[in-house]
Order: C-alpha cells, then sequence, then structure tokens
C-alpha cells in the first residue's frame, strides 16, 4: 500500500486493485433486500402535494392533473405483504406508525386522496377514509381506522373495471417479493 504524508501523517492512498473492490462494496451496500430504486419497478401510494385537498374536491380530477408529493407516503419498505386476492396489506410497524398519525391529524369525512403508482405510472386514485364519515368513498379507499391487515377496498357501488388488478401493480408487486396470490 502506498502511503501519503498529509498534514505530517501518513495517510494510506488507494492502489489501482483497490478501487475495483471499493466500488463492489459500496454498490453491494446500497442494495435493499429485493427492492431497487429506479428500476421502474416500484410500487407506491402517494399522498397529494396540496395535503388541504380532499377526495370529494379531486373525485373527477384527470390523474395527470393531481400534483403528487415528491416523495412516496408509502411503498413497498411499509409492507410485510400484499395479498393479491383481497388486496390485503400487512404492514410493517413503520407503516402502522405513520397510518396512526394521520388518523388523528389528518382525519376528514371528505377523505384524503393518494395514487397508486406502479412501474413509474400514475394507476388510480385512491383514499384514505374513515368509519365516521357518512360519505361513501367514489374510488379504491383504505379505511383508515382499521387493523392489520388492511385493504384496499372497492366502494359498494362502485362500476367499471377494478383498477387494484392492472398488470403493471401485479408485477411491481411480485418484483419486489411481497405479492401473494393466494
Amino acid at each position: 500500500m502506498n502511503l501519503l504524508r498529509h498534514c505530517g501523517k501518513e495517510v494510506p492512498v488507494l492502489t489501482r486493485s483497490a478501487i475495483p473492490i471499493l466500488l463492489i462494496l459500496v454498490v453491494l451496500g446500497c442494495e435493499d433486500a429485493g427492492y431497487h430504486v429506479g428500476t421502474g419497478d416500484e410500487w407506491a401510494i402517494y399522498r397529494l402535494a396540496d395535503t388541504t385537498l380532499t377526495s370529494t374536491k379531486v373525485w373527477n380530477n384527470p390523474l395527470g392533473s393531481l400534483q403528487l408529493e415528491s416523495n412516496p407516503f408509502i411503498t413497498v419498505r411499509h409492507i410485510r405483504y400484499y395479498h393479491w386476492t383481497t388486496h390485503s396489506i400487512e404492514g410493517t410497524p413503520q407503516l402502522e406508525a405513520l397510518l396512526d398519525q394521520i388518523t388523528t391529524t389528518w382525519g376528514t369525512v371528505f377523505g384524503r386522496p393518494f395514487v397508486v403508482v406502479a412501474q413509474g405510472e400514475r394507476i388510480y386514485q385512491g383514499t384514505f377514509w374513515w368509519a365516521y364519515s357518512s360519505l361513501m368513498p367514489q374510488c379504491p379507499y383504505i379505511e383508515i381506522i382499521s387493523r392489520n391487515p388492511r385493504r384496499i377496498e372497492l366502494p359498494s357501488l362502485y362500476q367499471g373495471v377494478d383498477p387494484r388488478s392492472d398488470p403493471r401493480i401485479y408485477r411491481a408487486l411480485k418484483n419486489s417479493g411481497i405479492l401473494l396470490e393466494q
């Protein structure tokens, strides 16, 4: 190993053979068990950038017109599993803490909107919903006061194609390793 004098002390200098080894260690250290940021395979729930908007205010807005927060609110890192046939989610303690926080500070009978994103595309609008609301949600929703496992449910009068079953969501969840199919 070569040494360099700096401020009166001898400091080791990396040799050419040590640099590739260091780069490999850095790359391996940045991996996160099965989830690779930036691959286009991500599944996430984003809140809207304007946190004063309620679900009833944005139900009819085009999905592309909704301005999302820059970082996702929920990612696969917050989920132990996603059961495909029931769309139920077993969350980690971190997810439960996030949802507990919004239960007490963010509640409204009009719901709080979110957007599900998979493989870099906005798939559908959903809402965090409170059981005490006298209104019915018009889109897929997560009952916020319920406990693990939570479900992304369709309203009872929902008509049309189920957006929760989009193949991009399936692929993103499968690639992340959290998908249970049966």
